[in-house]
């Protein structure tokens, strides 16, 4: 017999919802959860569908704390690079004026 679980579900209006939870989504979509349709109003049904559903959120998720992470580390670079600016002064390309080893450390990040 089939367990029917509510597990990673959420019932809307009468149709059943995938519901992946991830509180690092919140940084990329400003939620801690994602949902999508099953387009079923059937239990059974929203237990065997959501594995694939909630297999493709978790790769969109994925995508997004990537993404988030690389934006949080150019927003690091870009600061320290300002503070850098500030303490050397900057050159006539308007870049920083960095002593070689703070040089070094910027084109490894």
């Amino acid at each position: 017999m089939l367990q029917c679980t509510k597990t990673q579900l959420k019932l809307r209006h009468g149709t059943w919802r995938a519901r992946l939870t991830r509180r690092p989504l919140r940084k990329a979509l400003g939620r801690t959860e994602m949902l999508r349709t099953l387009n079923t109003g059937d239990l059974r049904e929203a237990n065997r569908a959501k594995h694939r559903v909630l297999a493709e959120l978790q790769e969109k998720a994925s995508r997004l704390d990537e993404r988030a992470a690389e934006a949080g580390l150019d927003a690091s670079v870009e600061r320290w690079l300002e503070g850098m600016a500030r303490k050397f002064g900057t050159g006539p390309d308007g870049h920083p004026l960095l002593p070689a080893t703070k040089e070094r450390a910027a084109r490894l990040a």
